[in-house]
């Protein structure tokens, strides 16, 4: 109850004006008559109560303007029960007056709003009179029902009618005063709805009839929902059934109206024992019956809060839960509690588990190494471990409840604001470094990790951080780097090639050779991955000879002309095209893992060498080894046919040789007897023979050691004209051509070769005077000497119109001593001679030849281009 006072009478005018009141109290000597007049003229029903002394005037003035009036002479005890009666009772009514006008108000609304029907009749139910939604409800029109075409009783539902019946006789009888029903009617297309009726019947006084008056309202979707309501309760019922929970119901006496399964199973109950009737409060643990009345009572208003409640089953056993209420609404009030139980036994020993562990691992926090601590947004420290103490050689009291900021350097605390200011429920974690100052001015280096914790708003309310001391660290790292300086500058500094590359395949070094070679900048590549480093080799990202470190791929291996591995190490050799503008070359690579302290691969290194030149010389030695056994095979060619040849030369020479032995042998022995006998001419002509045998075997001789000359250098080879062999060996035959009357000619335009002039010049000769020699005789005998093109190849040639060689003879012709006509002049040596010659010059020498058409001597000699 709410209670307003005003010290005056314009006082309270306001507050009436501004508040609505249930009732007003006031004293007579304080202007009361004023007031109850200015609240009457507000609101005539408002009740009054005026506080007078035993005065008939004042009486008689709260009387006239409908006030009570309560002495105040009197026994205080007596005064103020009976001034809280009034009060109580003036509100009460007040209420109920107000109440009864919303009703009314809202009846009224409601029956114009409403699906309804107001009707009066007779005593035998003939209307005379129907208003209201008729057809909506019945389907019926209001001629239709005052017509009573059909009749209401014909329009109620038959099995309706045999309960409604007797009502109806009740009320012809004069029996029945009131009635309110629900029953169902027919409406006019045969669907079935639901009404409510409230009947009365009415005498307006004598000499009136009495009737029936009532009204009717369509409530067939309530009866809908009440059906739906139901079985949805049914439903609630099964699956009540099955929750995990304890689900359960009460009355408001707290008497268990319902268990379900599982609060059965827990409780240890049967149906039997809720019938026994069961209360709430035989299954909880509780000394205080007034304590669990009170909160039963709270639950039943709806303000009662989740309970943890110590509770016990049929055996005894108790167990700790969670009791979750709320209450039983019906017609607006409540009927009772409707709520679940949660055993939490798992979750109270969780907790203590919890608590338990908060214990471990405080313990374990406090005989941390590292420094821990919680401060607040404003840096103030929360919670410090020992080791946080010992590091700054101070307090518990000196540090909780003061901020760290003092500790660090001015010029360090900017970053580290920024640090936190950083934070965010998404990104809570920052981890930096900077400097503290220790007592006694040391200064030296942590590393923090930050955790920002935020509440359920999302508002920052606390800071968590775990430090170390990395000032060994820190110049450890400073080492580092001077060396990872020194190593990068050696890398950079080496003469072949070279790169390397982190566990992710990332370039992290690219040397100056490198640079040079590819055209790419450290700059460009430091920080790529993916391949990048093949492009400038490839034109394209793939794997290169130091992926095989990482992994065992075979088609990177094929790219390869050879990869071997002999170790850790990979070496491999490979054409890069498109290095040096497209121009491309070959290249020898070595790769090598990079270890860790653990053994572990955390990068490789991967040297480069151009070897293009090498290439190019292994080709060219190739080559030439190519070539070397070539020669080697023809000279051994050569060989073997000189050695035939050889052959044949010694037993030519040893036969050719004998035959002037034999002669002088046998002319010697003639000439002894010849000589005994003083036979002058036998001896004259003895030694003429042996002569001539003598000056053969010279002959004979004198070729030999010609023929075994070719081959040694007599003059070294030299650039001349053809022309001008040809002309010196000219000088050399024509008086014999003169002197037997050949005629010969030669051609123009002689290229230059690459000879010994003597040596060629003795082949013309030799060939000229064997023209000359087998064409003397011939009608108009003549020699050419001359030159043609066949195809790519230059044929030199020396053709006569003498007898021919026999086609049989024409590969014998160039044996050694080999005649075609034995009486001939010569020992038969100089077209083996020739032969020689041309041979020992790279070239080759045949006959083009018919016999009695002359013959045709070709050969070929390396021509200058």
């Amino acid at each position: 109850m709410k209670i307003d006072t005003a010290g005056s009478r314009a006082e309270a005018t306001d507050k009436l004006n501004a508040s609505f009141y249930d009732v007003i109290v006031t004293d007579y000597s304080m202007d009361g008559i004023a007031l109850l007049k200015t609240a009457r003229s507000k609101d005539p029903e408002i009740p009054f109560i005026l506080l007078i002394d035993f005065d008939e005037g004042a009486i008689s003035e709260a009387l006239k303007y409908g006030a009570e009036h309560c002495f105040k002479g009197r026994d205080r005890g007596v005064f103020f029960s009976d001034l809280d009666h009034r009060i109580r009772k003036a509100v009460e009514w007040r209420r109920e007056r107000v109440l009864h006008q919303e009703l009314d108000e809202r009846h009224r609304a409601l029956l114009q709003s409403l699906p309804a029907i107001t009707f009066s009749s007779s005593l035998d139910f003939v209307p005379t009179s129907i208003r209201g939604k008729v057809e909506e409800i019945t389907g019926y029109t209001k001629e239709e029902i005052s017509s009573c075409n059909p009749s209401w009783g014909q329009i109620i539902h038959p099995d309706e009618f045999l309960w409604l019946r007797p009502k109806m006789d009740g009320a012809r009888a004069g029996s029945l005063n009131i009635s309110e029903n629900e029953y169902r009617i027919v409406r006019k297309d045969g669907e079935v709805a639901w009404v409510h009726e409230l009947v009365q019947i009415v005498c307006e006084g004598p000499g009136h009839s009495a009737k029936v008056e009532g009204v009717l309202y369509d409530i067939t979707f309530r009866k809908r929902t009440e059906a739906a309501l139901k079985d949805s309760e049914s439903r609630y019922r099964e699956l009540a059934g099955l929750l995990p929970l304890i689900a359960f119901e009460l009355d408001l006496e707290g008497r268990v109206t319902f268990y379900n399964q599982k609060g059965l199973e827990v409780f240890g109950y049967s149906p039997e024992d809720l019938r026994r009737g069961l209360t709430i409060f035989d299954v909880i643990v509780n000394d205080d019956p007034d304590e669990l009345e009170g909160g039963f009572r709270l639950a039943l208003k709806g303000v009662c809060p989740d309970y943890e409640l110590l509770m016990k089953r049929k055996d005894g056993s108790a167990f700790p839960t969670i009791i979750k209420t709320a209450p039983i609404i019906r017609d607006g009030h409540p009927s009772g509690l409707r709520g679940i139980i949660v055993d939490i036994s798992e979750r109270k020993e969780m907790e203590e588990a919890l608590r338990e562990s908060e214990r471990f691992y405080r313990t374990i926090i406090e005989d941390q190494t590292d420094l821990i601590c919680r401060f607040r947004p404003d840096g103030v420290i929360t919670f410090a471990n020992d080791a946080y103490y010992r590091y700054f050689g101070k307090t518990r009291e000196e540090l909780i409840g003061q901020t760290f900021m003092p500790l660090i350097p001015e010029e360090d605390q900017e970053m580290v604001r920024q640090k936190f200011s950083s934070l965010s429920r998404d990104s809570p974690l920052t981890s930096y470094e900077h400097r503290v100052v220790l007592p006694g001015g040391l200064v030296r280096w942590q590393r923090w990790t930050d955790r920002a914790i935020f509440d359920d708003s999302g508002e920052l309310v606390e800071f968590q951080s775990v430090g170390q001391d990395i000032t060994e660290k820190k110049k450890l790292d400073d080492e580092l780097r001077r060396a990872h300086k020194r190593l990068m500058d050696i890398i950079g500094f080496l003469p072949d090639a070279t790169f390397v590359v982190d566990e992710d395949r990332r370039v992290i070094a690219w040397n100056r050779a490198i640079e040079d070679m590819t055209g790419v900048r450290k700059e460009e590549i430091i920080g790529e991955g993916d391949y990048a480093y093949a492009e400038p080799f490839y034109g394209s990202k793939k794997p290169m000879l130091v992926d095989l470190i990482f992994l065992d791929d075979e088609d990177t291996a094929s790219h390869y002309d050879r990869v071997i591995k002999k170790g850790k190490d990979i070496f491999g050799e490979v054409f890069a095209p498109t290095l040096y503008g497209g121009r491309g070359s070959h290249l020898w690579a070595v790769a090598s893992p990079l270890f860790d302290d653990e053994g572990r691969v955390v990068g490789a290194i991967e040297s480069i060498r151009d070897v293009t030149e090498r290439k190019r010389a292994e080709k060219m030695l190739q080559r030439a080894h190519h070539e070397l056994e070539a020669r080697v095979a023809e000279r051994t060619r050569e060989l073997e046919a000189k050695n035939a040849e050889m052959e044949r030369f010694v037993y030519t020479v040893s036969h050719d040789l004998r035959s002037p032995l034999v002669t002088i042998q046998g002319f010697l022995g003639f000439l002894k007897e010849d000589v005994r006998d003083r036979d002058v001419e036998k001896i004259d002509a003895d030694i003429e023979m042996i002569s001539d045998a003598v000056k053969n075997m010279d002959y004979l001789l004198q070729d030999t050691l010609r023929l075994s000359r070719i081959g040694r250098v007599a003059n070294p080879p030299e650039a001349v004209p053809f022309g001008e062999i040809v002309r010196g060996a000219l000088g050399l035959v024509s008086e014999m051509a003169r002197s037997k009357g050949v005629e010969i000619s030669t051609a123009e335009g002689w290229p230059i070769l690459h000879v010994d002039r003597l040596r060629i010049r003795e082949v013309l000769v030799n060939l000229i005077e064997n023209g000359i020699r087998y064409s003397a005789g011939r009608p108009r005998p003549l020699v050419e000497v001359g030159w043609r093109k066949d195809d790519e190849e230059t044929v030199f040639f020396v053709r006569d119109n003498g007898i021919g060689i026999n086609p049989g003879q024409q590969e014998k012709v160039f044996e050694l001593f080999y005649k075609a006509d034995p009486e001939g002049e010569g020992t038969g040596a100089g077209l083996a001679i020739v032969k020689r010659i041309i041979e020992v010059h790279g070239g080759r020498i045949w006959v083009e030849s018919e016999e009695g058409e002359g013959s045709t001597f070709c050969f070929t000699l390396p021509v200058v281009d």
